[in-house]
């Protein structure tokens, strides 16, 4: 009934929401469209979600955390944002692939944590072939940017104890 009237990621909003307003909390299960709605309210704010999250059934910051932790992005060039790059350019007209390489850094900060699925210290340098063993306290992102329509597709990550120097990032 909810198809005549919504399409696409509105009626999947509004059946899980149908679906779900019944079930206890903790009985929720959450597709990947589900996570990837609550994760963009969480990264515009984490205060919008838990106001969000009192009116509507959306998975809890815990949850959206703990799926994150399961991507494998790693500082250095990575693979899988650059084959999501082609998967986006692929159905951009030629004017849409007009584009810019771009890079941002920032000030994040500083402190390790230590990751036992790959037994390493996070919170280090690191240009994803080398590091220097100094705490980072930046981090530098590299993206593609359409001029002539409005998207961004970030394809690699350096974590740095300075600014960068350009040697360090071989493209």
């Amino acid at each position: 009934m909810l198809s005549k009237f919504f399409s696409g990621s509105t009626l999947r909003f509004l059946t899980t929401q149908v679906t779900l307003s019944s079930r206890s909390p903790y009985g929720r299960r959450w597709s990947a469209s589900d996570k990837a709605i609550a994760l963009s309210i969480y990264h515009a704010s984490p205060k919008a979600l838990r106001i969000l999250s009192q009116l509507f059934a959306l998975p809890s910051e815990e949850t959206i955390k703990k799926s994150m932790r399961g991507l494998n992005i790693y500082p250095g060039i990575n693979e899988a944002m650059v084959n999501a790059f082609k998967s986006h350019v692929a159905n951009l007209s030629s004017e849409e692939r007009i584009c810019t390489v771009a890079f941002d850094e920032m000030t994040v900060k500083p402190g390790l944590s230590y990751d036992s699925r790959r037994d390493v210290i996070e919170g280090l340098e690191d240009f994803g072939t080398s590091g220097s063993g100094l705490v980072a306290d930046h981090a530098l992102v590299f993206e593609v940017r359409g001029l002539l329509s409005n998207w961004k597709q970030p394809f690699s990550y350096y974590l740095t104890s300075s600014t960068v120097k350009n040697s360090h990032c071989a493209l």
